[in-house]
């Protein structure tokens, strides 16, 4: 596979990503936060924060980034990942790859996780592991009206 990285967050490039992306490319694109532009990002296949990869070989950097991501936008992404899918549970590789395709700027990482288990460890009441597929977890979302019921409500 071929893959092409581009360090911009102009939207300039949207119609370029959009063709290598026709003829099969991984796009990968690169920018900061404050100056990516939504419609590029939303058309490359992974778009990666430049913060989020300092933090990589800079831990100190990690809480910085982590505070300039909302948490609860993820929550929401994860929710919406379940929610877009017929199945009551999924492998936790499965939910990565959903949330990647529904934004593909979404990276455990820019929530200050170093994994996707440790990401989905911080919802505690939204998802629950309902066992093993291979060496992946199998996860189910945990609805509304089971939040509200309690933690042993869907048991």
């Amino acid at each position: 596979m071929t893959v092409f990285v581009l360090v911009t967050g102009d939207s300039d490039y949207t119609p370029l990503v959009r063709r290598l992306r026709e003829f099969g490319k991984w796009a990968v694109g690169v920018g900061t936060e404050a100056t990516a532009s939504r419609r590029l990002a939303s058309v490359c296949s992974e778009y990666k924060f430049w913060g989020t990869l300092v933090a990589e070989v800079d831990p100190a950097a990690r809480p910085a980034v982590a505070a300039a991501f909302d948490i609860a936008a993820a929550e929401q992404l994860l929710v919406r990942a379940f929610e877009d899918t017929a199945r009551t549970t999924l492998t936790a590789s499965a939910i990565k790859s959903k949330m990647v395709a529904l934004d593909s700027a979404f990276d455990e990482r820019n929530y200050g996780c170093l994994s996707f288990r440790d990401f989905l460890d911080r919802f505690p009441d939204r998802v629950r592991r309902a066992g093993n597929s291979g060496s992946d977890i199998t996860l189910e979302l945990v609805r509304e009206r089971d939040r509200a019921q309690g933690p042993q409500a869907g048991r």
